[in-house]
């Protein structure tokens, strides 16, 4: 608790010293962000973005901190912009392209997701996302492909398989499916009520096939 107030103490008074610095905005943003007040982080990363218009990471870190809030039009928004600041930056892509994808938004987000693979082809994230829109768009095969390919590279994320066992289901490759849900609940229990739930349609579906 006194470090905390040290901090914030600090803060304040470099933003009393000079308050057109964006990027002393920026890390009280974080800093706030990371103790868990993200509304009051926003307020000040807002002013950052104000200070300093042309900071890639200012406002990539400001959509990563909208897309855990849950807030996707407004995290693809400055997702957007980072992509246009900095044409490089492979996590603004693959962030705009997952954050347009949860919106539906599957044709919009293909060439972003492209883009992040491109620049970052060894990226599980970015592959797995790539695989997450085209199983949007109904192309399961090139879905399966994806997030095979990722987990290549990283075998021990749950949500890969869980996007996987989807793209088997959709498939009716049932027994692959149930495979893969399994695996998903075990390494994170965020999808374990899910995919409990997907094995038993799964498995319904497998005694229907066989009679």
């Amino acid at each position: 608790l006194d470090s905390y107030k040290q901090a914030e103490k600090y803060y304040k008074a470099a933003i009393a010293q000079d308050a057109t610095d964006g990027k002393i905005y920026y890390n009280y943003g974080m800093f706030l962000s990371k103790t868990g007040k993200r509304n009051s982080a926003l307020k000040y990363l807002a002013k950052a973005t104000e200070l300093s218009p042309f900071d890639t990471e200012i406002y990539y870190d400001t959509g990563v901190i909208y897309l855990e809030m849950n807030n996707i039009t407004t995290a693809t928004e400055y997702f957007e912009h980072a992509t246009k600041l900095d044409t490089e930056l492979a996590p603004a892509f693959n962030n705009l392209c997952f954050s347009l994808a949860l919106n539906g938004k599957f044709e919009d987000a293909l060439p972003s997701c492209k883009r992040a693979v491109e620049l970052a082809p060894n990226d599980y994230a970015s592959i797995d996302s790539l695989g997450y829109v085209y199983s949007g768009l109904g192309e399961f095969d090139k879905a399966v492909e994806n997030f095979q390919k990722a987990l290549n590279i990283n075998n021990s994320v749950g949500e890969i398989y869980f996007n996987l066992a989807q793209a088997f289901e959709a498939q009716g490759l049932y027994n692959d499916a149930i495979t893969n849900y399994q695996v998903a609940m075990e390494l994170d229990n965020q999808f374990k009520k899910q995919a409990t739930k997907s094995i038993k349609i799964c498995r319904k579906n497998l005694k229907t096939k066989e009679k």
